[in-house]
């Protein structure tokens, strides 16, 4: 399988796949936490079958929470064990990493900062879910002199487990599916959140942040893999199904984007294709605003 090769009787040396395991902890961590999904595979034809093989669409009522027999959401569920969601942190902020970052080929200066405030006390970019902050981090070391504050948003123990933050970020214990705290800020950025969450789910999140937007000047952000109607890649459908097992979400298509923005209020302005088949960018504005 490539993991090891022999270079002679009862002698091995590592293969490239099992150095970058040892020197990746974000490969190491994914490697750890995949395990954790097994027993969910396992049972997956049983409620198939169960559900009279319909897709799931209650992350309470999956299939994650089918073979292991509870009624909570999976984050809940990891939230228990600490060392489960520091893999998931870890791994995360690996995956984020792999491919290249929305900050260097989307034209932030030109669509974003040109229009922003340009006002140090003003918010410049609100990072909803987003973990240890990585994305803020490349965008102040992408645009050092962009004028306006930096917000991370997650939840108390994710937030409470975040470390080398840049000083400019301020952080903020947020859960999404309550009232946003930010408002007026130029943009609101979810980074690969709402795979992990149904319709209807997303439809409330989208609504919070509809809510705290400022007509013709604030723009949300969604950093997504984008299923293609026609010649899909394979890493967006494998996702697509990951994202069905854990969570009872999906990756979903700019068709099905443009249809959940509508329903918080919401217009999508424009879909930003990704080099290669990494995230793109989901560009919407209050619905409006007609920019």
């Amino acid at each position: 399988m490539g993991w090891v090769d022999q270079v002679g009787d009862a002698s091995f040396r590592p293969t490239a796949i099992t150095r970058t395991l040892k020197e990746s902890e974000s490969l190491q961590a994914g490697v750890k936490h995949m395990y954790l999904t097994f027993p969910v595979y396992d049972k997956l034809p049983n409620y198939f079958a169960e559900y009279d093989y319909k897709s799931p669409i209650n992350v309470q009522d999956g299939p994650f929470q089918y073979a292991h027999n509870i009624k909570e959401t999976t984050f809940d569920y990891w939230a228990k064990d600490p060392i489960v969601t520091k893999l998931f942190n870890t791994f995360m902020t690996g995956v984020r990493g792999s491919r290249p970052h929305w900050v260097h080929w989307f034209p932030i200066q030109e669509e974003l900062i040109n229009g922003s405030s340009g006002k140090d006390e003003d918010m410049l970019l609100v990072d909803v879910g987003g973990g240890k902050g990585h994305d803020l981090n490349k965008f102040i070391a992408t645009f050092p002199d962009a004028k306006g504050r930096y917000v991370l948003e997650d939840l108390p123990l994710v937030i409470d487990d975040t470390y080398d933050r840049n000083p400019r970020i301020e952080a903020v214990k947020h859960d999404f599916f309550q009232e946003q705290p930010i408002h007026g800020a130029r943009m609101y950025f979810m980074h690969h959140v709402l795979h992990d969450w149904p319709d209807d789910d997303v439809v409330r999140i989208f609504s919070q942040i509809a809510k705290a937007m400022k007509p013709g000047y604030s723009r949300l952000l969604l950093g997504e893999n984008v299923l293609q109607d026609i010649d899909c890649h394979l890493y967006p459908a494998l996702l697509d199904w990951g994202m069905m097992v854990l969570h009872s979400g999906m990756t979903r298509t700019v068709g099905r984007w443009r249809i959940l923005l509508e329903k918080a209020g919401l217009k999508l302005v424009k879909y930003w294709a990704p080099p290669g088949d990494g995230d793109g960018i989901v560009e919407a504005v209050l619905e409006e605003n007609d920019a």
